[in-house]
């Protein structure tokens, strides 16, 4: 049992200023009934002053409010089973988060830039399953296959250049880790999607990208640079200090190597895409992925909460009905007659 959105439960304070209201009407009344005489001589010159009514017509109207806000939390009750399919095919994102990812070819930099595209790409996803992996000197595992996109941009907003210990860009050892998030029991598509600006620095690129073709394993890579190159800009504390240098002082121009990205994509049967500044490559790339093979997943059970905001609802227009038969002079209303009763 649990509330859908607690979150409304802080307008039950509402419910104080009427009350306060409502109370000084009340003395403000019996103080004007002093005024003119003795309260049972009142009392029998106005026999139609309503005594009780009006406590009751209010507490009829606050319940309703307080079951109006109940039934906006709306309660979630026990579980009803529900049974999807999906088709999917299983994706691995590995990311580089080397230094030379802060370049700002590509605004507000390459880093940046690449999870923009990948969230938004996350969006369009409706089952396929897919699984986060970072990598600089090492590759590091953040999420393994889900479906879960929410979670997986969530972990993806988190990710900056400071998680790697030691910089260098390891692209080898991130498309083996890659592959080893895969389910080996799958008969679906097995896809890497490699964004980096290519400056690889640990070797065994080709012997890895062969593993994975054996493995039918396809291989995207994305570009995020350029080839002119930009400075890598140094941060302290989040404010830029200044720009990398070489041993002998001089500026480091970092360049993007389109053309080992598009090699590692050209040996796995894959593609390659150069980033840009908007998101037109999104609808090539799931054009693209339309081709593979995606494989109907086992029947799986979801627990759907049963929604119980309607008894509140229901409850709180009874309510207010009962207040409008009541009119604020005694009723004339023969109840036995209203409902067919002698």
């Amino acid at each position: 049992m649990r509330w859908a959105h607690p979150e409304y439960f802080r307008y039950l304070i509402l419910v104080l200023l009427p009350a306060a209201l409502f109370l000084f009407y009340i003395i403000w009344r019996a103080r004007g009934i002093k005024r003119l005489g003795d309260e049972a001589l009142v009392s029998t010159l106005m026999p139609a002053r309503p005594k009780g009514r009006p406590y009751v017509k209010f507490a009829l109207l606050s319940l309703a409010f307080i079951l109006i806000i109940f039934g906006l939390a709306n309660l979630l009750l026990g579980t009803t089973p529900l049974k999807v399919k999906r088709r999917s095919m299983e994706i691995v994102i590995a990311l580089d988060i080397s230094r030379s990812m802060q370049a700002q070819d590509l605004k507000p930099s390459r880093l940046e830039r690449t999870k923009q595209f990948i969230s938004k790409f996350l969006e369009t996803l409706g089952g396929d399953e897919v699984a986060l992996t970072v990598f600089a000197d090492h590759a590091y595992m953040q999420m393994p296959l889900t479906i879960d996109y929410p979670a997986a941009k969530l972990v993806l907003s988190s990710i900056n250049t400071d998680m790697a210990p030691a910089q260098g860009t390891a692209i080898a050892e991130a498309i083996s880790q890659a592959q080893s998030s895969f389910n080996p029991d799958s008969k679906s598509s097995k896809i890497i999607m490699l964004f980096s600006d290519g400056e690889d620095h640990e070797g065994d690129i080709d012997e890895q990208a062969e593993s994975a073709e054996k493995d039918g394993i396809h291989i995207y890579t994305f570009g995020a640079g350029s080839e002119t190159g930009s400075p890598i800009p140094l941060y302290d504390n989040g404010v830029m200090t200044g720009f990398q240098k070489d041993g002998s002082g001089q500026t480091v121009i970092s360049k993007m190597d389109e053309q080992m990205l598009a090699k590692i994509a050209d040996e796995t049967h894959g593609k390659y895409y150069r980033l840009g500044q908007n998101n037109q490559q999104i609808d090539v790339l799931n054009k693209d992925l339309a081709k593979m093979t995606r494989t109907d997943e086992a029947t799986e059970l979801f627990d759907n909460p049963v929604n119980l905001f309607q008894w509140f609802l229901g409850g709180a227009l009874l309510l207010i009905f009962l207040e409008f038969l009541l009119t604020d002079r005694k009723s004339r209303i023969n109840f036995g007659t209203l409902f067919g009763s002698k």
